[in-house]
């Protein structure tokens, strides 16, 4: 069995549902793998390569991509086995409340109207499907990663392309322990591979560690999560790219880290373009912090990263801060267009 097909094994693979994807564990039981793969990922573990070059002598196309993160898009279900509340001070909304805010969020996305649009802190599929229906057209793909795990801020994606396979690295070991027990990702990473008429594309949707500095603090501990998640990211996109040097790749998500900290700056160290560069220096934040009174720091941490041949052709990038608002989110969705 080769190494790509041990991965899969290792991995979680995707079932394919009457209008989407939901990533799930391959393990069934006792270790077996589940039986309901993608065909993609059945042929990828088969040997049959579900990539393909890209297609020759076809017109470029427009290819919008954005990212948000949607800030404790929760349900009114109050689930003692899950962590939402803690994330809202033990507020559970009400059924108006995430209605109203489903419908607030889906205006932002039909006003972008991007092709993929990646979102972190979706708590279920079901409001993850609500939001997709309303959004005109709506999006027929949908990918959502439950990670088994009482931490319900979870990272999704929205597409028109088809999608070819999907692989969750949440719950890979990230190869270092601070403390006492080596550490897995403090939220997600997400691999979704897509058709875009004809040529494949991956997307990877990130959503770092939170950060845990304060005014008067000495570092932030979690930087070195951040660190490692990143790292571990980058492996994934080189590993794809050393199988096909012509794949664009892009990553995109809540960092929580600036362009100046490594977590982004060693991708962009390795000839990966941050489209945010595009963007005036003074509208390059996407969260606005007031650590007290009087002080306000403005911080780029979303980001739309690109694989080195295709960063080159991103236009048309924008920081939605009309967006950035109370009770919506406390950061700004990006939106980048490329040319494929």
């Amino acid at each position: 069995m080769s190494a790509r097909a041990r991965e899969l094994r290792a991995a979680a693979t995707v079932a394919l549902t009457q209008d989407g994807f939901n990533a799930l564990d391959s393990r069934g039981p006792g270790g077996a793998l589940d039986g309901r793969f993608a065909r993609s990922a059945v042929n990828e573990a088969l040997g049959t390569p579900a990539r393909r070059p890209p297609a020759p002598n076809r017109a470029p196309i427009d290819f919008k991509v954005a990212t948000w993160n949607v800030e404790n898009f929760f349900d009114s279900v109050n689930d003692p086995s899950r962590t939402d509340e803690r994330a809202t001070g033990g507020v559970i909304p009400t059924g108006a409340a995430v209605s109203a805010k489903s419908a607030a969020l889906a205006s932002v996305f039909r006003g972008i109207s991007a092709d993929v649009v990646a979102l972190q802190e979706v708590e279920t599929r079901a409001l993850l499907d609500d939001l997709a229906n309303r959004i005109d057209p709506a999006p027929s793909h949908r990918v959502f990663v439950d990670s088994g795990t009482p931490e319900r801020r979870i990272v999704a994606l929205l597409t028109r392309y088809p999608v070819l396979r999907v692989v969750n690295h949440s719950r890979e070991s990230l190869g270092f322990a601070p403390g006492t027990k080596d550490a897995a990702f403090k939220h997600h990473l997400l691999e979704v591979e897509l058709n875009v008429n004809g040529q494949t594309v991956v997307v990877l949707v990130q959503h770092q560690a939170a950060r845990a500095d304060s005014p008067g603090s000495t570092g932030d501990p979690t930087r070195a999560f951040r660190e490692a998640e990143a790292r571990y990211a980058r492996d994934v996109a080189n590993r794809l790219r050393a199988e096909n040097p012509r794949l664009p790749v892009v990553v995109m998500g809540d960092f929580n880290d600036q362009s100046t900290d490594a977590s982004v700056g060693d991708w962009l160290k390795q000839g990966y373009g941050s489209a945010t560069q595009a963007v005036p220096s003074a509208q390059r934040y996407t969260n606005i912090y007031r650590p007290k009174p009087g002080v306000e720091l403005r911080r780029d941490f979303d980001h739309i990263l690109a694989s080195p041949d295709l960063a080159p052709t991103a236009r048309s990038v924008f920081i939605h801060h009309e967006a950035r608002r109370p009770g919506l989110s406390d950061l700004a969705p990006v939106e980048a267009t490329f040319k494929l």
